[in-house]
């Protein structure tokens, strides 16, 4: 189900809001699947983050460890300088900008 909100928060060019246990990410999606150790996976630019240290960098989030997946009020910019498609550390790719 997160998979669905991912890649629907990718196809209206909203961010998506990530509530994991330590916080809340903001990040704008670029390529949602399956990475090869099969953990759904949304890479993408963190936007906004509780955490300074990782504000305004690349990540690489797991949705299966996520408490909620949501579509936020934020309107992504993707795609960012220095994304490239077909991301190889994804096994399945379901979505991407």
């Amino acid at each position: 189900m997160f998979l669905d909100i991912a890649c629907e928060a990718v196809a209206r060019g909203s961010c998506l809001e990530l509530d994991y246990k330590s916080g809340t990410v903001i990040v704008e999606a670029h390529c949602v699947g399956i990475d090869r150790k099969h953990h759904p996976i949304v890479s993408g630019w963190e936007h906004r983050s509780p955490s300074d240290w990782r504000r305004g960098k690349w990540s690489f989030l797991r949705l299966d460890e996520c408490r909620d997946v949501s579509i936020s009020g934020y309107f992504s910019e993707a795609p960012r300088p220095g994304w490239v498609r077909s991301d190889k550390r994804f096994e399945a790719i379901f979505c991407e900008v």
